[in-house]
């Protein structure tokens, strides 16, 4: 490679940087409000989690039985992935 070439992918190396840098931070818009509904999915109760800027999901009584059963665990993996708090993970 030649010193031109590598000059020029440092340099678009650093613009994605702080392209990058640039969309991390919070724009002050934080995420809307979770919005979870009792829905029906052939003849089955669910659970569906919606929110404005994400797609929805659905969780049927097994599903949810696991995870309760799976609880401390869950926290245990929030707290090690993620920022949010077990203890706010709870108002969901």
């Amino acid at each position: 490679m030649t010193d031109t070439n590598t000059l020029e992918l440092m340099k678009r190396l650093e613009a994605l940087e702080a392209e990058n840098k640039r969309l991390k931070k919070k724009t002050g818009n934080e995420p809307q409000e979770l919005i979870v509904t009792e829905t029906e999915y052939k003849g089955n109760p669910m659970l569906e989690f919606k929110r404005a800027n994400a797609r929805p999901f659905s969780i049927g009584v097994k599903k949810l039985e696991a995870i309760q059963e799976g609880w401390k665990q869950v926290q245990v993996f929030l707290k090690k992935h993620s920022a949010i708090h077990p203890d706010d993970a709870e108002q969901i």
